[in-house]
């Protein structure tokens, strides 16, 4: 679960967020206007043209969705029928002709997830505000929410829930379980685990030998070993079943989303892109390619620097699964593949990877 200025949770405060007392209004005469249709068709667009290049199926999965604003949350069954809950009403309007649905406000505003409402997965965002956003973020973050919920369609719960992290799993177990930031032993091996990846995902491709990028990449698989030896005798299994989890989920998640961005940019730049009409004329709009350069570019730099930040704690996850699957598309291309697989995490298809590239001996990360 992600809010505007603080890092990723998810579903596990469901719970919570359906408990908060809901707006004393009605949904008669609500809208989502104009200005808001006009974000979610670019997002659209966006999953429509570059989604399959990135996931094979995300782009043509259902992607029911809820905007959470000010009085009101829209619901927009995009791609699958549901049994609209009868606390909504339809608005009128459209989109991509699939119909709007309107209730009181229940859930915060900023909340940017993807989990059950009403027993239907959905991604949750809050409406976008051009004082905090500019549109083309706005539209990138739900299609980063919609590759969470295409994380949940491809059966993350089992999977997840697999691990037993904490023992009998409840709904809030993601927010309840404690990893052990404060640990200086702990932090230290992210330290040299992001220094390590940092490393790989910057110069590994264009090395001219694949001995120089063998060796780099044990140098990462070494690192992984040696989080999962500290967190293993400091901590017990849990803790690195936690890391396994977040890297998965959050971590792969921010990889997609900082693709989607960059093939945006390349594609606006070569004249192959084009936004849906009057989306360019929105407040505060910029061009893709600024998006890249000012936001996304940026992120592979919070991958050397994980777990630096004590502010950053549970962000440390999304750097390293995003440095871990940026290192996968070199080490083992095919790695999509296994992603969804039962019992398969990054730091296996890691480990089987490196066989692509050289045969050395190598520390495991398995578990």
């Amino acid at each position: 679960m992600r809010t505007k200025n603080s890092p990723p949770i998810r579903t596990a405060l469901l719970a919570v967020c359906l408990a908060l007392p809901a707006a004393v209004v009605t949904a008669d005469d609500a809208k989502l206007g104009r200005d808001q249709l006009l974000l979610v068709r670019e997002a659209l667009q966006i999953v429509g043209i570059v989604g399959d290049q990135i996931w094979p199926g995300w782009g043509t999965t259902a992607k029911t969705t809820l905007v959470v604003a000010e009085d009101h949350e829209f619901l927009i069954p995009f791609g699958r029928r549901i049994d609209v809950p009868e606390s909504f009403e339809d608005t009128g309007e459209r989109v991509a002709g699939f119909r709007v649905f309107a209730r009181p406000r229940s859930l915060p505003q900023t909340l940017r997830a993807a989990f059950p409402v009403d027993g239907v997965p959905m991604a949750v965002v809050g409406a976008w505000d051009s004082t905090e956003e500019a549109p083309n973020e706005w539209a990138i973050s739900l299609v980063e929410q919609w590759f969470h919920l295409f994380q949940l369609q491809r059966g993350e719960e089992a999977k997840t829930s697999a691990l037993e992290i904490g023992g009998e799993p409840t709904p809030s177990w993601q927010v309840d379980y404690t990893f052990p930031f404060d640990d200086a032993d702990v932090g230290n091996a992210m330290v040299l685990l992001g220094g390590a990846l940092y490393d790989f995902d910057t110069s590994a491709a264009g090395l001219p030998r694949d001995s120089q990028r063998s060796f780099q990449a044990v140098t990462v698989s070494a690192a992984i070993a040696n989080l999962k030896t500290v967190l293993d005798l400091k901590h017990g299994p849990d803790a690195y079943a936690f890391f396994q989890m977040r890297t998965w989920r959050d971590g792969v998640a921010r990889y997609s989303g900082g693709l989607v961005s960059q093939l945006l940019a390349m594609a606006e730049e070569r004249q192959h892109y084009e936004s849906i009409d009057g989306f360019d004329a929105l407040s505060e709009h910029k061009s893709y390619r600024e998006i890249w350069r000012d936001g996304f570019a940026n992120q592979i730099w919070l991958i050397r620097t994980a777990q630096l930040d004590s502010e950053r704690h549970l962000t440390s996850f999304d750097a390293l699964g995003h440095g871990m699957a940026a290192m996968l598309d070199v080490v083992m291309p095919e790695w999509k593949e296994r992603y969804f697989d039962d019992g398969i995490w990054l730091d296996d298809l890691i480990a089987d990877g490196l066989e692509n590239i050289a045969e050395t001996p190598r520390a495991s990360a398995r578990r």
